[in-house]
């Protein structure tokens, strides 16, 4: 099976709501509107090979690059999904040539701009909301609104 690297490379990633990790494993996010504020919260642990069990290998959102930046000796993308209302953030450990996690949202409108503040990942959604993702701890990713 596919990995995050294998899909990254290649500018696709599954289309689920989730943060990938190259080993597999993912965070299903339940991402969603109140009014106008963004909001979202890890549903549970799965992984790559569970959702294309019952999903076909083309369930796949192709994926374009808006901004990067090195910091700290990562480099940060962002950037929007096949369907305009799709976002995409990746990071990758430099020195390790290492994906360290992905996330993709169905519902964030692309991510346009990257901040690198105190360990974090700050990425702003043309929607208007920032996503502010912890480098070594993805899963504790929130919402400024």
């Amino acid at each position: 099976m596919k990995t995050l690297n294998d899909f990254i490379s290649t500018y696709q990633i599954p289309l689920i709501n989730a943060i990938f990790y190259d080993d597999g494993k993912i965070l299903v996010i339940d991402s969603y509107y109140v009014g106008e504020k963004f909001e979202l919260r890890i549903l549970c642990e799965s992984s790559i090979n569970s959702f294309f069990s019952f999903n076909e290998i083309d369930d796949i959102s192709n994926f374009d690059i808006i901004c990067t930046k090195n910091c700290n000796g990562y480099c940060i993308a962002c950037g929007e999904g096949s369907y305009g209302s799709d976002g995409i953030i990746y990071v990758v450990d430099i020195a390790k040539h290492k994906l360290l996690w992905g996330i993709y949202l169905n519902n964030s409108n692309p991510f346009s701009r990257i901040d690198y503040v105190c360990e974090e990942v700050i990425a702003s959604s043309t929607k208007g909301f920032k996503l502010i993702i912890p480098i070594k701890a993805p899963e504790k990713l929130r919402v400024e609104n």
